[in-house]
């Protein structure tokens, strides 16, 4: 009879579980357990085989990466995540577009649930807000991860990023260059990332006892295109923002253009902050100062708990992973000259 983790599990004193993030090479594993893991596998000669088990019970090892209107950089950088961890561990990834507004669209994601024809779905903003699919896939225990869900739900997975901390973070930055009339373009109204952002924006305003003033906190949708218009906006006011922050890098590349069109320099004249810290920030001039948000690691880590729930030999509790954001500081921000 050929070894099982099981057997591994009980030789080294630890659940199945751990077993099988010690084999795909996982790093929610301390160093003692992955010690014992190994030198159990090595005692009893123990040969990976979870990939050919679930072949034979059925699985179709296919990964769905469900999005509407997220941004392009935003959609690769998780895409690139998640083809790299499906690539060591025997899946396939599937892109299923639709929009969770969209009565027909839901419906065919449901009808395609009920097929079984995808292992497990990793939900990106908003289609969590598809009660309909959400529902079917509860009801056909077809495994699923959330990527910054609107409802943080206990009983399902989920990850996402401190991201009202992220945009509280911008936002003292520039108090603490001088900075007291500050824009804000908020993301999608329907993505729950984008009332966290705001959410930090106005609680940095209020520890620094700035008044928030409606007319400085605009609404975009995380593209170049309404960070233009948003920017263009903001600029136009008898009493201009020093200081942009913008819910996405796309939003802020859209802020620098709309300076530049009144002739003015960022960050001589107005400083800018974005969020996310894809590779535009870098590429833009002058180079943006941007909240890194780890999406590669919210990916790789939404795929570690979605593999988990497809593991046969114990059952998965649900998780809700919060990873942290870091503030980059570039040279699009620069302390206050110009008087407000």
């Amino acid at each position: 009879m050929s070894v099982t983790q099981a057997d591994v599990a009980k030789r080294a004193g630890v659940s199945v579980k751990q077993v099988s993030r010690v084999i795909n090479n996982e790093d929610r594993v301390s160093a003692v357990t992955r010690q014992r893991v190994m030198q159990a596998v090595t005692e009893l000669g123990y040969v990976p085989n979870v990939w050919a088990q679930r072949l034979a019970r059925g699985y179709s090892q296919l990964i769905g990466l469900c999005f509407h209107d997220a941004t392009a950089a935003y959609i690769n950088e998780v895409l690139t995540a998640m083809l790299d961890f499906a690539d060591v561990h025997g899946y396939r990834v599937g892109l299923y577009r639709f929009d969770p507004a969209n009565t027909a669209d839901v419906a065919r994601m449901a009808a395609l649930t009920s097929q079984m024809r995808v292992d497990g779905f990793v939900l990106t903003p908003p289609c969590d807000n598809a009660i309909d699919f959400v529902a079917a896939l509860q009801r056909f225990n077809v495994p699923f991860v959330m990527l910054t869900p609107h409802d943080r739900r206990n009983d399902v997975s989920w990850v996402a990023a401190t991201d009202e901390q992220g945009a509280y973070d911008a936002t003292v930055h520039l108090i603490r260059l001088g900075h007291t009339r500050i824009g804000f373009i908020q993301g999608h109204p329907h993505h729950s990332a984008s009332w966290e952002r705001l959410r930090g924006y106005r609680r940095a305003l209020d520890e620094f006892g700035i008044t928030h003033v409606e007319e400085l906190a605009q609404q975009g949708d995380w593209s170049y295109r309404t960070g233009l218009t948003c920017a263009r906006t903001l600029l136009s006011l008898p009493w201009p923002p020093t200081a942009i922050v913008a819910s996405s890098d796309d939003a802020a590349a859209g802020v620098i253009q709309a300076i530049w069109e009144r002739g003015w320099h960022c960050p001589q004249d107005v400083s800018v902050v974005g969020f996310d810290d894809n590779p535009l920030a870098e590429q833009l001039c002058p180079p943006l100062t941007t909240v890194r948000q780890p999406i590669y690691q919210i990916a790789t880590t939404a795929m570690s708990l979605l593999i988990d729930q497809l593991i046969p030999e114990e059952k998965t509790v649900a998780d809700g992973i919060i990873l942290p954001t870091t503030l980059v500081v570039r040279r699009s921000t620069a302390p206050l000259t110009r008087r407000t």
